[in-house]
């Protein structure tokens, strides 16, 4: 239940991969017109490899 994502699931890939690629926050945030935050805790989510 809640709120309806934003981004889709295809999207929220896309965000994790430019942002391995070195792009900053603001420059997906703008891409995908959402807020630098709502890209942040989405990263949060991501299990990072190490």
């Amino acid at each position: 239940m809640g709120r309806p994502s934003k981004l889709t699931q295809q999207q929220f890939e896309a965000v994790a991969e430019a942002r391995a690629k070195g792009r900053t926050l603001r420059e997906i945030a703008q891409e995908y017109n959402v807020s630098i935050s709502m890209i942040s805790r989405l990263l949060k989510k991501v299990p990072r490899k190490s």
